[in-house]
């Protein structure tokens, strides 16, 4: 079953709705219909399957079948990763989420080289307005099969 991720704000298991960039994947990408079924995800252990009940034009209305609360993993991974050159970190991230990372802390040392692309500016992320490099965890946990996202960090320097 496909899974789609709603902003912990937006999450309403009483009023279930797909917008944005979800809503035109399901509907654009995927050629959802009404009556085929879904997983909602809110990225803090709540998943919740349901229905197409209507595909609009901007907005995907849906019906609550079930509603679960996800238990987090046993172990809590904490990922200290050096910053490494090019654009390996958005794979490291991936992976480090797919398989149930908690939280990633980027870690600067001096021999630390870190390039940034200054032709591609950086991506405003669609979930809290931030401005990165990267993709949001939330795209990794879909593919992980998991309802929890990790917590961003700061930078350690050594």
């Amino acid at each position: 079953m496909h899974r789609f991720y709603v902003a912990p704000e937006d999450w309403d298991p009483d009023a279930l709705v797909l917008t944005g960039s979800e809503a035109h994947h399901a509907r654009d990408v995927l050629r959802m219909k009404r009556g085929e079924k879904l997983v909602l995800f809110n990225g803090r252990g709540r998943e919740i399957t349901a229905e197409i009940v209507d595909a609009g034009d901007t907005d995907i209305q849906l019906r609550k079948l079930h509603e679960a609360e996800m238990p987090p993993l046993r172990c809590r991974i904490v990922l200290g990763q050096a910053v490494p050159k090019g654009k390996n970190m958005e794979l490291i991230v991936q992976k480090a989420v797919e398989i149930g990372a908690a939280e990633i802390v980027p870690i600067i040392s001096d021999r630390t080289v870190v390039q940034l692309d200054s032709e591609t500016p950086p991506r405003k992320n669609r979930q809290n307005g931030s401005r990165s490099r990267l993709k949001p965890p939330s795209s990794a946990a879909k593919t992980g099969c998991r309802a929890c996202t990790p917590q961003k960090n700061y930078q350690i320097f050594f």
